[in-house]
């Protein structure tokens, strides 16, 4: 009797692990990757790498031209010019999916930043007949993990659209590969909406710390809602206005427009360095726009009187070289006041640790410049 209902329960169990390996989906079943084909954005010219003047030189994500001697840049401009901060890849295609496989330099190195700030990778996508392109994913490792690999946006129904792909603010980029269904169309996105290049030129504000991902540092905020490519040249702790970065700007194909904003690094400095920087930009580009913005609110002024102060000065001083150089014939050089750009009395809602702009004071930094660009790069086609 023992041993037939032993045999029974036996039974039962064998056909109940039959049933669940039947229902039970394979690794590649659940997650679909077996039907992916994998493109690399460097290789492929159906792919628009943005942010990079110099990729069809060197064809690294690489924010300057290689400075094989290191003479040109200093050493600490020169490795952060390899984290593509406002780099992006756009195209269009009717994958219904976007896996994005990426393998960045180093593991996250600050604590004021998250992961997916420093190392993740984002998405946006453009829907036919729209003109706003929408968020779809982030994706990072989530565990300090230096490669990772996550679907960043899925549709049920696939059809041609505009996506954009935003690389990592700080952290350098050794593979990125974009993964879609391999039947999927994939073709070059529109042209922009604004042609030409904007460079930006500042600090790690400019950089994009700290933003909580990509696509929310300003500069890249303010290249989706312009619809326009903007050339990151931010420098964490290193915009300090040198000569090598002025040349380096003025050779920019197509610069539509100028946007200085390096205060915060080089303090005292800008009073020496802004006046010849501007003068090798103008040298090879009399008559591009160019703006200059002061260093932000940080929450410090609130309690140091002399701080304050000095910021104020500065600010003045800016603001009378633009008076300055347009009553000596310069039309296109225009004076943005930094400390207008995060709000009012409750400015320091949009800091992450008092000096760096959360994802609220990105999002007020690009909103609020993004009336005077509009007027400057209307009045000036």
């Amino acid at each position: 009797m023992k041993k037939d209902h032993f045999k029974r329960i036996s039974s039962l169990l064998a056909i109940s692990c039959f049933i669940l390996l039947q229902h039970w989906p394979s690794s590649a079943a659940s997650t679909g990757l077996e039907t992916l084909k994998w493109h690399d954005p460097k290789k492929e010219k159906i792919f628009s790498v943005e942010g990079l003047p110099w990729f069809p030189v060197h064809g690294l994500y690489r924010r300057l031209p290689l400075d094989q001697e290191n003479k040109e840049f200093r050493p600490e401009v020169n490795h952060l010019a390899d984290q593509p901060a406002g780099v992006q890849i756009r195209f269009n295609t009717t994958s219904q999916r976007v896996v994005i496989h990426t393998v960045v330099g180093d593991a996250p190195q600050l604590d004021n930043m998250p992961e997916s700030g420093q190392s993740g990778t984002d998405a946006y996508v453009r829907e036919a007949g729209e003109t706003k392109a929408r968020f779809c994913g982030l994706a990072y490792s989530g565990t300090g993990k230096k490669e990772y690999q996550e679907t960043v946006c899925a549709r049920p129904v696939g059809h041609m659209r505009e996506y954009i792909v935003n690389l990592p603010l700080y952290n350098s980029v050794r593979i990125l590969e974009i993964g879609l269904d391999d039947d999927a169309v994939v073709e070059w996105p529109h042209p922009h909406a604004i042609s030409g290049k904007i460079a930006v030129y500042g600090t790690s504000i400019t950089q994009g710390g700290v933003a909580p991902r990509p696509g929310l540092a300003w500069t890249n905020i303010l290249s989706r809602s312009l619809d326009a490519e903007v050339v990151n040249l931010g420098f964490s702790g290193a915009g300090k206005g040198e000569p090598a970065l002025a040349s380096r700007i003025a050779e920019i194909e197509d610069l539509r427009l100028v946007i200085l904003d390096y205060e915060a690094n080089a303090k005292d400095g800008v009073k020496t360095t802004m006046a010849p920087f501007i003068d090798l930009i103008r040298a090879k580009h009399p008559n591009v726009p160019l703006i200059i913005i002061s260093q932000i609110r940080w929450t410090m002024e609130q309690s140091d009187a002399d701080y304050a102060e000095s910021k104020k000065k500065l600010r003045e001083f800016q603001a009378a070289l633009v008076r300055g150089r347009v009553k000596a014939g310069d039309h296109a050089i225009y004076f943005v006041d930094g400390s207008k750009l995060l709000g009012g009395a409750d400015f320091g809602e949009g800091l992450t640790d008092g000096a760096h702009p959360n994802a609220l004071g990105m999002y007020r930094i690009a909103f609020n410049l993004l009336p005077k660009v509009r007027k400057i790069l209307r009045n000036n086609k």
